[in-house]
């Protein structure tokens, strides 16, 4: 049986459900291609040409029409190995004829993400392949689904955004926080960085050290919602704790703890001792864990396994 995300996801956008899964495929083996001796990224949308080359008027490239079915990352790069910058660009693949009719440019478009932007107001699914061993997948304006290599168990993930958005949700957390923070957690474990993310009142500080709470003190608060992503990334990965607060306040980044102990035992330490706090931590192998009151609950919504990725794709794991 086919994963329930990406069947219901055929369905709404009315693609055949094959059709995601090979280009979820073609995606993931690309995560192991280098041209010139750099991995490459790029982003397959699955929708129409029309539509994707009116909503981002730009140039973009007519070439062969190449069958998604029959598709390696091979021929990819021996008829389109002459794009300037693979990173800023993505195949258009027709959703029902699931040929390539073309490669559009996306250098033009002023967003921090132009797969949101894309997936937002053409209605299409967007899939991106990242150098971490991972694809993300995109549709309704937004970072859904992750497919990712989890370099500790050594094995591929799936990770749902939707399906942990509540677990912050019940522990008071707005819900547009809730997946501001959980969407820039799955870019984070992409990097190879560690993250350690608070989530609660001002009045839990006491668990922090004297300089870490004049550093609070002195910071000047920034809105989660309206803060651009990249840089709440990089407040982040910094060495130490981000502070978000219960109305979605950044307070405060780079803040250390009394004591020894990494990540996890610094957010089971909070958590366990405050009714109001919860932690997401990051590790810099690639899993994400959520702690709250006792419990912790690894971001994983499944082991995949050969029911998602083609056995030539599963025997060639990084």
């Amino acid at each position: 049986m086919q994963p329930n995300a990406l069947r219901n996801l055929a369905l709404r956008k009315n693609i055949d459900v094959s059709t995601i899964l090979r280009a979820i495929n073609l995606a993931w083996s690309s995560t192991r291609c280098e041209l010139e001796g750099h991995s490459i990224e790029y982003g397959i949308v699955l929708g129409s040409l029309n539509s994707v080359v009116s909503a981002v008027p730009q140039p973009y490239f007519h070439g062969p029409k190449l069958d998604l079915f029959q598709l390696t990352c091979a021929k990819l790069l021996q008829n389109f190995g002459g794009l300037h910058d693979w990173s800023k660009s993505a195949l258009i693949i027709d959703r029902h004829r699931t040929k390539i009719e073309g490669i559009i440019e996306l250098s033009a478009l002023k967003t921090s993400d132009p797969y949101e932007y894309i997936s937002g107001i053409t209605n299409s699914i967007c899939i991106v392949t990242k150098r971490a061993y991972s694809v993300r997948v995109y549709y309704d304006g937004g970072f859904k689904i992750q497919y990712i290599f989890n370099r500790k168990s050594g094995v591929i993930e799936e990770r749902i955004l939707d399906e942990f958005v509540p677990i912050l949700i019940e522990w008071q957390i707005r819900p547009e926080v809730a997946m501001k923070v959980l969407d820039a957690c799955l870019r984070v474990s992409e990097t190879q960085n560690g993250a350690l993310i608070l989530l609660g009142p001002l009045t839990d500080l006491g668990m922090l050290s004297e300089a870490s709470v004049k550093a609070v003190s002195a910071h000047i608060p920034e809105t989660v919602v309206t803060l651009p992503l990249p840089n709440m990334i990089q407040h982040m990965i910094k060495d130490g704790a981000t502070w978000i607060d219960e109305r979605g306040l950044v307070r405060g980044h780079g803040l250390t703890f009394v004591g020894p102990g990494g990540r996890h035992t610094i957010a089971k330490y909070v958590t366990s001792r405050s009714e109001k706090t919860t932690a997401v931590v990051v590790s810099q192998d690639g899993e994400i864990t959520i702690f709250y009151g006792n419990t912790m609950k690894r971001l994983a919504s499944q082991t995949t396994d050969d029911c998602l990725f083609d056995q030539e794709v599963i025997s060639g794991k990084p």
